[in-house]
């Protein structure tokens, strides 16, 4: 299950890479320009300088607009990320999703809505004496991590609230933990560390004009949280219910079934009432009496099962077009409950 996640985090990355290039160009032009042109804006230094007694609302507007330009452009990357890794990589338009967009609005509210849901308890709880900032702490990570799925559901559409969040998670507590608080920080970290340094050497070789790289870095971290992020969303609820992507009218289309002698295909529509996980279920309990016990390749959308003392027989399912796409080499027919009922 953590590998399962482990590489879909990656893989979003780097089986995209091309065209998350292209998607997030714009994004990452603009927060490497704001950084660049309003570096003192957007810094602690501006914040201690400033004179709260003598506080002038003219002073604050341009360094608001600055910051609320950076926040918008960072929740567009979220969602492009969020959407190609959940939605696939033609949910997101060529140049990225829209950064004043409704769906990025949204996503700002729920951020909001976020923070107060996690802050107010772990505030309350901070004042117990002594043992409170403990425990605080440590419902802090327990709610960021189990409701921060709203986001990935949010970016694709999904009717999937603070609620949900929880109750998908009943059985993920430590796997969100890890996957979502641990694993990105201690990458990000351990990242963000190295290529630090290597920048702070370039500047120093280059000049101070190529400080635009802390921009892309951390542009980089926040694709890979993302991804991380929406990993866990995937194996967590795996059965989208995006009803832009679906096209209700239509009826569900028939199981398609093929033979050709000890070769044997099945096709099944996904709104049949069946998923990835039971129907790879059904199949092992199958095959496995026939001698296919060696799981050979496990992802969210693909696996592939073989009988490890013999070479070419195998069983495989895989989910694409909101179709799964079963086919079994060189053994008997599958013998599923839902082609029973049909």
């Amino acid at each position: 299950m953590y590998k399962k996640v482990f590489i879909e985090t990656f893989d979003t990355i780097f089986k995209n890479f091309d065209k998350l290039l292209i998607k997030l160009f714009l994004p990452t032009f603009i927060i490497s320009l704001l950084n660049f042109s309003f570096p003192e804006l957007i810094s602690m230094e501006f914040l201690n300088n400033t004179n709260i007694s003598n506080l002038d609302i003219n002073q604050l507007l341009l360094p608001l607009i600055v910051i609320f330009i950076l926040v918008m452009t960072n929740i567009s990357i979220a969602v492009t990320v969020h959407r190609i890794a959940v939605l696939g990589i033609d949910s997101v338009p060529t140049l990225g999703s829209v950064i004043f967009g409704i769906r990025e609005f949204r996503m700002l509210f729920k951020m909001i809505q976020y923070s107060f849901i996690v802050a107010i308890p772990v505030v309350l709880i901070s004042l117990i004496p002594i043992v409170g900032i403990f425990i605080g702490i440590f419902l802090g990570i327990i709610l960021s991590s189990r409701l921060s799925l709203v986001f990935p559901a949010c970016a694709c559409d999904e009717k999937f609230g603070f609620l949900n969040a929880w109750r998908a998670t009943k059985r993920y507590k430590l796997l969100t933990i890890v996957m979502v608080i641990l694993f990105p920080f201690i990458f990000s970290f351990t990242v963000g560390l190295v290529y630090s340094i290597a920048i702070e050497f370039l500047i120093k070789i280059v000049g101070p004009n190529i400080s635009f790289l802390y921009s892309i870095l951390d542009v980089f971290l926040a694709v890979f949280f993302v991804s991380a992020l929406s990993s866990v969303y995937k194996l967590v609820n795996p059965r989208l219910l995006n009803e832009n992507l679906k096209d209700k009218e239509q009826p569900k289309k028939k199981i398609q079934i093929s033979s050709t002698n000890n070769d044997h295909s099945v096709t099944i529509d996904d709104r049949y009432k069946t998923n990835f996980e039971s129907l790879k279920k059904e199949l092992y309990e199958q095959y496995k009496a026939h001698g296919f016990t060696e799981i050979v390749y496990d992802r969210a959308n693909s696996w592939i099962l073989k009988n490890p003392h013999e070479e070419i027989p195998y069983i495989s399912i895989r989910y694409e077009n909101n179709e799964y796409y079963i086919y079994v080499r060189s053994s008997v027919k599958p013998n599923l409950s839902l082609l029973k009922k049909t």
